[in-house]
């Protein structure tokens, strides 16, 4: 009698096309999260409309680039007039995401300097510590402020006291490029409090 179960390789074959796909769900979800607080619901409308087209877009570009990387894409996707406005559905940003991903390296080789500034054993760099706020941003939105943290707690202590001086719903409010410059003097000035030696008693 033929046995009736599915092979072994059957079985990994589904457990990696379900992946895949989970894998392209996130993308779209956090494409729509980056563009909600502009456009509200619009594009998960054109999604749930035109879904298959949606993964199959999302699959095409996964195809060439790792997700973290694709992270920074979409972060530095709601800072660009031009190049963001084509990429309101995967299908627009499928077609721009190596244009996005360049120009957001570029912006990451212009704001070298701030890694040369002093900081504490652990504390990562502006640059790291921005792309982890807005990874936060993206995942957890204005509502998930308890989940936010508790992921950034994850990477530094330091993430956590920023958040505190600045405030979740600010961040999540105010489009980076137009206070970087007042968020990355912030995050020199914690930095050099953390290096600071502690007062000896007297």
């Amino acid at each position: 009698m033929a046995d009736s179960r599915p092979s072994r390789a059957t079985d990994g074959g589904a457990e990696r096309a379900s992946s895949e796909e989970e894998d392209q769900e996130e993308l779209c979800e956090a494409l729509l999260s980056a563009w909600k607080p502009a456009l509200g619901d619009n594009p998960r409308r054109e999604y749930e409309m035109h879904r298959k087209r949606w993964l199959e877009a999302a699959a095409r570009v996964l195809e060439r680039h790792p997700r973290d990387r694709l992270s920074e894409a979409l972060a530095y996707m709601v800072t660009d007039e031009i190049l963001g406005s084509r990429a309101l559905t995967m299908t627009g940003f499928a077609n721009v995401a190596d244009q996005l991903i360049a120009r957001a390296y570029a912006r990451r080789l212009r704001t070298e300097p701030n890694r040369m500034r002093p900081r504490a054993a652990g504390a990562p760099a502006w640059e790291e510590a921005r792309q982890a706020l807005q990874r936060a941003i993206q995942r957890h939105g204005r509502d998930g402020r308890r989940q936010a943290l508790e992921e950034l707690a994850a990477q530094s202590a330091l993430l956590v006291r920023f958040v505190e001086r600045v405030r979740w719903g600010s961040l999540c409010e105010q489009p980076f490029q137009y206070v970087e410059r007042r968020y990355a003097e912030l995050w020199g000035e914690l930095v050099e409090q953390t290096n600071e030696p502690a007062e000896e008693p007297g």
